[in-house]
């Protein structure tokens, strides 16, 4: 199985990191979770003046926290 490089075009077929199928190209204004996280295990998402952390946990969960 190919594992996924962090410098995939937009357009590429998305695979997640060795442990699963391929994915299909995201639709315009959605993103796969690869993306937006690269190899950290949390994002900061500022939004309406607020700071909100997204992170994922070890089971594959999102938690959205403020």
């Amino acid at each position: 199985m190919t594992c996924a490089s962090s410098t995939q075009p937009p357009h590429a077929v998305i695979r997640p990191a060795c442990d699963g199928p391929a994915l299909s190209p995201p639709k315009p204004g959605e993103l796969q979770s690869a993306q937006l996280f690269g190899s950290a295990q949390a994002v900061v998402i500022h939004h309406g003046g607020e700071r909100y952390t997204l992170r994922r946990t070890s089971k594959g969960k999102l938690i959205l926290t403020k």
